[in-house]
């Protein structure tokens, strides 16, 4: 039994150790809660979360990079109560995103049909 448990943590260390090192910090943005990530291929990529101020929450954001991460635009998504949950892409215009509206704190469902510059229930 003993050595069923050390050959299985050398296996679990071999593995982290192997995996972990791929991991790189690419930007970080304190006032994010990040719920959410899709690539639709290398280049075009989307980030959906909310941003806070001081630790409230303001209003849903949607981060995108046009250049395989190097630099990322922030899109609101209009109105201040939405907070995203999950997001679906369907190509580099049309997306979906489902999650909540603070206010009444009800389920929303919003959609985009230009990349995610606007946004509509």
């Amino acid at each position: 039994m003993k050595r069923s448990i050390t050959i299985i943590l050398i296996c679990l260390s071999s593995i982290t150790l192997s995996k972990g090192q791929t991991w790189q910090l690419h930007q970080q943005r304190s006032n994010l809660e990040l719920s959410d990530l899709h690539f639709i291929n290398t280049s075009t990529g989307f980030v959906f979360g909310d941003s806070a101020i001081s630790g409230a929450m303001i209003t849903g954001v949607v981060l995108k990079t046009l250049d395989g991460r190097t630099t990322w635009t922030a899109y609101t998504l209009g109105n201040p109560n939405y907070r995203t949950a999950k997001a679906h892409i369907l190509n580099a215009n049309e997306i979906f995103s489902a999650g909540r509206n603070g206010v009444g704190n009800t389920g929303l469902f919003i959609k985009s049909i230009d990349g995610g510059w606007s946004w509509q229930n």
